[in-house]
C-alpha cells in the first residue's frame, strides 16, 4: 500500500513539473490585472474616458481591466512597455468582451502601439472572445509597447470594453502566419505622432501655435516699421515746407529791398528807427 501511494505521489509530481515546464512565459507583468493597475499606463487621445480595474466582468481570477468611452468617441488604451530580442517571434493574445461598442470601426482590440498591428475588431455588445496574432521583431527592436485598446488611429468610438489574461509569449519556431514589424524610428527621425496616426499631436499643435504667434509677431514688428517710416516722412515733409516757407520769406524781403534801391548797408540807424 505504501509503495503504491509513494508511486502515485512520484507520478503526480512529475506532471506537475512537466505541466510547469511546458508553460510559456508570459513577457508581460500583471497580465490578468490581479494587482491592479500596476505597470499599466493609461494613455487616452483625449479626456472623456474611463480605464479601471474591477470584478464587473472577468474572464478568470478576480479582476479585469474596463476601458468605458460613454459619449464623446475617443481611442483610449492601457499600455506597458515590454523589453523584446530583435529578429524574434513573439505572439499576443487576449480576451476581450464588449458593450455597445461603434459598428463600422476598429472596436476593442490588443495591438501593437506602432503602427496598426493588432488583434480583435470587436464591437457590439459579446461575451469574452480570445484574440492572437503573431509578430516578427525587426533587426532594430529591442523593445514594444503592448496595448489593451477601445479604438484605433482615426478609428476613435464610444462603448465599453472588458480585457483580461492578456498574454505575451516568445515563439521557439515561425509560426504559420505573422506580421513584420517595421524597424523603430530613431530619435531623430521619429515624428510628432505614431505610425500612420491622423490626430493631431500635441506637439504638432505647440508648434502650429508657435508659427501663429512668430507670424502675428513679424506682422505686427512690419505694421510698426511702416508706422515710424510714415511718421519720420511726415515729419521730414513738414520740416522741408517750413524749411521752404522759410526761403520764400527771405527772398520776398529780398526783392523788396531790390525795389526800394536800399540794400543792409545802406540803412543806418536811423532807416531803422
Amino acid at each position: 500500500m505504501k509503495k503504491k501511494t509513494l508511486l502515485f505521489l512520484i507520478i503526480l509530481l512529475l506532471g506537475f513539473n512537466l505541466s510547469i515546464y511546458g508553460q510559456e512565459t508570459n513577457l508581460l507583468l500583471n497580465g490578468g490585472f490581479e494587482e491592479g493597475f500596476t505597470v499599466w499606463a493609461p494613455d487616452t487621445w483625449r479626456d472623456g474616458s474611463t480605464l479601471q480595474v474591477n470584478d464587473e466582468k472577468v474572464h478568470s481570477g478576480n479582476q479585469a481591466l474596463v476601458i468605458s468611452t460613454p459619449s464623446q468617441t475617443n481611442d483610449a488604451r492601457a499600455i506597458q512597455k515590454v523589453l523584446v530580442k530583435p529578429d524574434t517571434f513573439y505572439r499576443l493574445s487576449g480576451w476581450i468582451a464588449t458593450e455597445n461598442v461603434t459598428a463600422g470601426k476598429t472596436g476593442a482590440n490588443i495591438c501593437l502601439m506602432e503602427g496598426f498591428n493588432h488583434a480583435g475588431n470587436i464591437t457590439g455588445t459579446s461575451e469574452y472572445q480570445y484574440v492572437e496574432f503573431n509578430f516578427k521583431t525587426s533587426s532594430g527592436h529591442t523593445e514594444v509597447t503592448v496595448g489593451a485598446r477601445l479604438g484605433m488611429y482615426g478609428n476613435d468610438v464610444t462603448g465599453k470594453a472588458w480585457f483580461d489574461d492578456l498574454f505575451l509569449v516568445k515563439l521557439d519556431s515561425e509560426p504559420e502566419s505573422y506580421k513584420a514589424l517595421e524597424p523603430p524610428k530613431s530619435a531623430g527621425d521619429e515624428s510628432s505622432g505614431s505610425q500612420g496616426e491622423t490626430q493631431v499631436s500635441q506637439a504638432d499643435a505647440g508648434t502650429t501655435i508657435f508659427w501663429i504667434i512668430v507670424g502675428i509677431a513679424g506682422v505686427g514688428i512690419i505694421v510698426l516699421l511702416v508706422f515710424l517710416d510714415l511718421k519720420l516722412l511726415k515729419k521730414k515733409s513738414a520740416k522741408k515746407t517750413e524749411q521752404e516757407d522759410t526761403d520764400t520769406e527771405m527772398d520776398e524781403e529780398t526783392e523788396a529791398d531790390e525795389d526800394d534801391g536800399t540794400t543792409e548797408e545802406d540803412r543806418g540807424p536811423d532807416s531803422q528807427e
